[in-house]
Order: structure tokens, then C-alpha cells, then sequence
């Protein structure tokens, strides 16, 4: 007997994104492999002598992909 009522899976997509702590745009992520990277070289005139902590938030979204049909 075969359970038709649910679809069986072929594939697992997962996406990142920054959705918070990225205020002056200073980090991008990449959105398959979730590596992180700064968008432009920093400018250390601007920026504080001291060091400075940044807490960014990344989501992760687990994509599901179904079995075509047509299979």
C-alpha cells in the first residue's frame, strides 16, 4: 500500500538573510551559503579608534522542494 496523501521531498533549499544589526549596510551575506562579507573596504577614519562589537541577525529559511509529477 502506498500513502499518497503526502508528497515525497527531492530537494532541501536553504536561504540566508540579514534581517537585523546591518544599520549603515556595512555586510552582505550570501544568500546560498550563508558566508558573510564585508560590502566595502572599511574606513578607518571614520570609524571609531576603539573596537567595536556588531551583532547582526541572519534567518534561514529550509526551502522544500516536491516531486514533479510529470516524473
Amino acid at each position: 500500500m502506498q500513502n499518497t496523501s503526502a508528497s515525497p521531498l527531492t530537494d532541501v533549499a536553504i536561504r540566508f538573510s540579514i534581517t537585523g544589526g546591518n544599520r549603515d549596510g556595512l555586510f552582505t551575506i550570501d544568500q546560498r551559503s550563508g558566508l558573510i562579507s564585508l560590502a566595502a573596504q572599511l574606513d578607518y577614519e571614520r570609524q571609531p579608534k576603539e573596537p567595536q562589537d556588531c551583532e547582526l541577525s541572519v534567518l534561514l529559511l529550509k526551502l522544500s522542494l516536491p516531486v514533479s509529477s510529470d516524473a
